[in-house]
């Protein structure tokens, strides 16, 4: 089931959204000690039984004014809560094991902030968006610089600079270090991915 609605407060516009699910879209698992070489893996991580229902829930609110004259903005706020999420980074290696990692669903609590603007320039060919989004359930977050430049009709340039921080290990600051262990007595080697500090991006689009 589910649900939205949207509504204006002074110079704000409100806005909420709500699903009600009968399962879990994914198995839930706990940790049950910390991986080490040795034991087998369906002894350290066990599933836990899960019964529904379980409620997303998200909800914001934005504000659109003039930053200066004939030159508009916009900033903006979100929540979004999922009851099917996990609230610690330990377990994410085991969902990425068993194929159960999704991210931006991995968490139980994330929120969101931006701003986003129209450039100085007197065509009005340029913007700029700041946002950080958060998984507060592991404590990581990116945040993000995007620019965009109309150089032709039909073609815009783009590009963008971001950062990771927070939690090492959580979703947004992903890094994952495990040993070498067994499941169901076959070998699974050891897996080392080190931390993203930041992502650069250029592009150009074009619209036909």
């Amino acid at each position: 089931y589910g649900a939205d609605a949207s509504t204006a407060l002074g110079p704000f516009d409100l806005y909420a959204e709500a699903a009600l699910l009968g399962d879990a879209p994914s198995p839930q698992y706990r940790v049950n000690t910390a991986l080490t070489t040795g034991p087998d893996l369906s002894t350290l991580v066990s599933e836990v039984p899960a019964s529904g229902p379980f409620a997303q829930v998200s909800g914001g609110l934005t504000h659109t004014f003039g930053w200066k004259e004939n030159r508009q903005a916009t900033i903006g706020a979100e929540y979004f809560y999922n009851a099917a999420g996990h609230s610690s980074a330990s377990v994410y290696p085991a969902l990425i094991f068993f194929g159960q990692y999704q991210p931006f669903y991995t968490g139980r609590h994330y929120a969101a902030l931006y701003m986003t603007a129209e450039g100085p320039d007197a065509a009005k060919k340029t913007s700029f968006t700041f946002s950080t989004l958060g998984n507060f359930s592991d404590l990581s977050y990116i945040s993000r610089l995007d620019f965009s430049w109309r150089v032709l009709t039909y073609l815009t340039f783009e590009s963008f600079v971001s950062v990771h921080y927070g939690t090492q290990g959580g979703e947004f600051n992903f890094t994952l270090s495990t040993p070498a262990v067994t499941y169901l007595g076959s070998p699974v080697s050891a897996i080392n991915i080190p931390a993203t500090v930041m992502d650069l991006g250029l592009g150009l689009r074009m619209s036909l």
